[in-house]
């Protein structure tokens, strides 16, 4: 991710990448958010199933969280839960087999082509927005 902040154009790169056991997220620069729930067993109210649901009609639902933590990743904040966090820009996030969470901040400059949104073609900014239809 050093080369292609060093060398290619970048307007926004929000990458997520999964294992057998690990997960790994990467949020670079500040352009685009990313989100972090670590929820105990049950959240912040206890004992409740994991029920989210975005302003988009993205719906997460898992009866077992109730019994277990969670870890999730989003482009926004699903509910009222106050653990939501964003990313910090240029963070990488590990998520072990146990759930454990670390992170640090792996790309601490700008790209240095960075990308602006009048940069991107018509199609590039449409898909940069969230269409009235979508909600």
């Amino acid at each position: 991710m050093s080369w292609v902040a060093e060398h290619l154009p970048v307007y926004a790169l929000n990458l997520i990448l999964t294992t057998e056991s690990e997960l790994f997220a990467l949020r670079y620069p500040e352009t685009n958010t990313l989100y972090i729930l670590d929820r105990a067993a049950g959240g912040h109210r206890g004992g409740l199933p994991l029920h989210h649901r975005s302003s988009l009609g993205t719906r997460v639902h898992s009866p077992e969280a109730a019994q277990r933590p969670v870890v999730v990743l989003a482009s926004e904040p699903m509910d009222d839960d106050p653990g939501w966090r964003s990313l910090e820009p240029g963070e990488l996030l590990h998520v072990g087999a146990e759930l454990e969470v670390s992170s640090a901040i792996a790309l601490p400059d700008p790209p240095t082509h960075r990308l602006e949104l009048g940069d991107l073609s018509e199609h590039g900014r449409t898909s940069q927005s969230v269409s009235s239809s979508a909600k």
